[in-house]
């Protein structure tokens, strides 16, 4: 049976105290903490800033390999793929950027695939070759490239309601939605499921 998104919240929240009072301990007087405690708590800490350095900019700039011909003006749009019928993508981001490409009539083209971008990531845009890379900043950039402005109909006061309603569903709504997701699908198989089974799930794709 599988816990409630309230329990799994307040179980990662008593975890997340409880680390960081053992990495207070560990920094203030570690003869509290046994040997193992030591490792275990200075592991983690080690874990949580290299999560933290790669999602805040430290991983490489990505290499890509652009098209060799392209059409001038035309948006290549990288979304992993393949296509559905009912929405224009399975991902949020990617069903972000290419309603506003058919909202705006831009021209562009899907290029389905699992190819990242400049920043590791996708989706991603070529433009008259050159890659780009961040929903957000593609928009930007597309604005100011063909004169876009979807939003100038609304007031000053609406338009302040909008960037707020955005910037709460990306970064805030997306990722409890995704954390919600992931508690529900590993916690709930128990240990040591979901360790072995993404290792299993690796090696029938290499056989396929």
């Amino acid at each position: 049976m599988s816990e409630s998104p309230e329990n799994v919240q307040g179980s990662l929240a008593a975890l997340y105290e409880s680390l960081q009072t053992s990495v207070l301990q560990l920094f203030t007087d570690p003869t509290q903490l046994s040997p193992g405690q030591a490792v275990l708590v200075a592991a983690s800490a080690l874990f949580v800033g290299a999560v933290v350095w790669t999602c805040c900019g430290g991983q490489r700039r990505t290499k890509v390999k652009l098209r060799a011909e392209f059409t001038p003006g035309k948006v290549y749009y990288h979304v992993p793929g393949p296509p559905v019928k009912v929405i224009p993508s399975l991902t949020p981001f990617g069903m972000k950027l290419e309603t506003y490409l058919r909202m705006a009539d831009i021209p562009y083209e899907p290029m389905y695939g699992r190819s990242m971008g400049p920043k590791g990531k996708i989706p991603w845009i070529e433009y008259n070759g050159e890659a780009m890379a961040d929903s957000g900043l593609i928009m930007e950039f597309l604005n100011r490239e063909k004169g876009v402005d979807l939003n100038r109909t609304l007031s000053d006061a609406d338009k302040a309601v909008s960037r707020a309603f955005t910037k709460m569903v990306e970064e805030n709504t997306y990722w409890y939605e995704g954390c919600c997701q992931y508690c529900k699908l590993h916690l709930a198989m128990g240990m040591p499921k979901h360790h072995i089974r993404p290792q299993m799930t690796q090696k029938h794709h290499k056989r396929l």
